[in-house]
């Protein structure tokens, strides 16, 4: 996990206004699709360097948690209304139209993280950051180890 996050926070850097800080857990393995973990990642960067003012960073943290990998994004922008949370991964949804108009996108981009993160058999969540801002919290199932017994 840590080499997907250290290759797509390299590219994000070259095109983003905040500084982005990496708390990663290098010992932290997913069984998923290296490219659509990446698109996810990257889609979810982009996603908070729209909504958060220039000088505050966005964070990026993978924690080894006992049942999953936790990949969280956090920024520290307008935030989302509780009302819109459910609906910001469905096609072409856009919270604010006054303030997407100014921003831009299409209303895609959640909505295709949402389907890349159930292909790879994870769930994501958004909850509100403190002071202020959100947090994209994504849970990846831990790799199951290997049974010698036949019978598990």
């Amino acid at each position: 996990m840590s080499a997907i996050v250290d290759e797509t926070v390299a590219e994000e850097r070259a095109v983003l206004h905040q500084s982005l800080i990496v708390n990663s857990a290098h010992s932290a393995i997913i069984f998923g699709n290296s490219e659509s973990v990446q698109q996810i990642l990257s889609a979810l960067i982009d996603n908070a360097g729209k909504y958060a003012p220039a000088g505050q960073p966005i964070i990026i943290t993978v924690q080894v948690l006992t049942q999953t990998i936790q990949l969280t994004v956090a920024d520290q922008g307008i935030g989302i209304a509780d009302d819109d949370k459910q609906r910001i991964f469905e096609r072409f949804f856009r919270v604010d139209s006054a303030r997407t108009r100014e921003v831009g996108g299409t209303g895609l981009g959640l909505a295709i993280v949402a389907q890349l993160i159930q292909l790879n058999r994870a769930t994501i969540t958004v909850v509100d950051n403190q002071p202020k801002g959100s947090q994209f919290v994504i849970q990846f199932p831990q790799p199951k180890p290997q049974s010698e017994n036949l019978s598990d």
